[in-house]
Formats: C-alpha cells, structure tokens, sequence
C-alpha cells in the first residue's frame, strides 16, 4: 500500500510538473516555434459590410493569403458570409462586434430592436457614425444586450465564431465596456482579441486569464470622455 500511494503521488508530481512546464512556455513554443519566433496573423476585418469586401475575402481565405477573419453582424451581406461558413468549416471566422455605422451612404442599425437598445441609435436611426459618440452616449447594458444578440444571430444563422473582436476599438474605449466584452466572450466561451487600457488598474486584468485572449497594447485615438447630458449633435447623416 504504502508503495502504491508513492507511485501514485510520484504520478501526480509528474502531472504537476508538465502542467508548470506547458505554462512557462510562449505562444510561440505551444504553437512548436522556437520561442523566439515572431509570429503573424493576417486577418481580414468587416466581412459582411459589402459584396465586394467578402468576394475578396473569401478568395484571400481560399487561396491562404489571410487566415482569419471577422464579420460584422448587424451588415447587410451577412447571409453570404453565412453561406460561405457553411461551406467551409473550418475557417477560423470571429464576430467583429459592432456598435458603431461608420458610412456616409450605407449605414446600418443594431441587431437588437430600437426598444432593447435605444442609447445605440444616433439621431437619424443608425448605430453612431464615430467611436467617441457611441462610448459616450450608449449604456452598458444595452450594449451587452446587443452584442449577445449579435453572436446569437451569428450561431443562428450557422456561423461557428472562434473569436470576438471589436469594430473601431468602441468595446476597448473605456472599462465598463471592455468589461462586458470580456463577461461575454467568457460565458459564449470564446477567446477575444484583449488590450490593456491606459489607466486602468491592474486589478482589472486577472479575470482576463491570457490563455483565452490575445493581448495587444492600444493606442485607438479616443479623447477622454467628459460624461455630457444628451445626445451629440452631428451635421450631416
């Protein structure tokens, strides 16, 4: 017994030992690069804006000039990229969350209705043209209402998503966003494109376990927010 219960914690301590190994190891090394090699990523950003940008996607995709990619949800070729994912599997497709219509001519609403979501609309019914006004003017909960919605929407319709991202860095803006973003990708069990934001304590980022994530530092040019009354004005839709 007392040899069994040696080999048993003998067994243990080895288990223990590959787990601490496989931790210290770099991206780089899990992946079987030597752990010094940079690594790249070319990804593709806003599938589901426009045909156009999906045709050359997709040939991207195909031909492995890129290998992954983002779609965003609430767009209007969305069915295509559904389409597409259907019939490739395999391709590593994110949600590239979005809160924000950028577009002078093609603009775009929430995915959610205008009564779960009003603090997401601009004057003229669309989401906010710019980052800045989104952050400032959307609640937080109803952004996380909406961006459940979008990866609801995604499942729905067949896509697969292996990762979150965020449409011009809006879920990066300030920590009550990224916080629902990070609550999100967590309970979908999904990893998420992370940053670590200016300003922002330490304390915030051990809920944020690096084994799920991609930590880049950001840099997005949002001014800080000066919280206002009402609604920004704009002079053209």
């Amino acid at each position: 017994m007392h040899l069994r219960n040696l080999a048993a914690a003998g067994l243990l301590l080895c288990f223990v030992a590959e787990a601490v190994c496989a931790q210290n190891k770099t991206v780089a090394e899990r992946l079987g690069y030597p752990a010094d090699s940079k690594l790249l990523i070319v990804h593709a950003d806003d599938l589901a804006v426009a045909h156009s940008v999906d045709a050359a996607s997709f040939d991207a995709l195909n031909k492995n000039a890129v290998t992954s990619a983002s779609v965003m949800v609430p767009c209007a070729w969305l069915t295509e990229v559904a389409s597409y994912a259907k019939d490739h599997p395999d391709v590593d497709f994110g949600l590239h969350l979005t809160l924000t219509s950028e577009w002078k001519v093609d603009r775009w609403g929430p995915v959610s209705s205008s009564d779960k979501v009003p603090s997401l609309f601009d004057p003229y019914g669309y989401l906010w043209p710019e980052a800045p006004a989104a952050a400032l003017n959307l609640k937080t909960v109803e952004a996380e209402r909406e961006i459940r919605a979008q990866v609801d929407r995604a499942v729905a319709l067949g896509i697969r998503p292996t990762h979150l991202d965020s449409h011009m860095g809006v879920l990066f803006s300030k920590p009550e966003l990224f916080a629902v973003y990070i609550k999100v990708a967590h309970e979908y069990n999904l990893r998420f494109l992370a940053v670590r934001l200016p300003n922002l304590s330490a304390d915030f980022f051990p809920a944020c376990p690096r084994r799920t994530s991609f930590w880049i530092p950001w840099s997005w040019p949002i001014p800080p927010f000066t919280p206002t009354s009402g609604a920004i004005s704009m002079s053209t839709p």
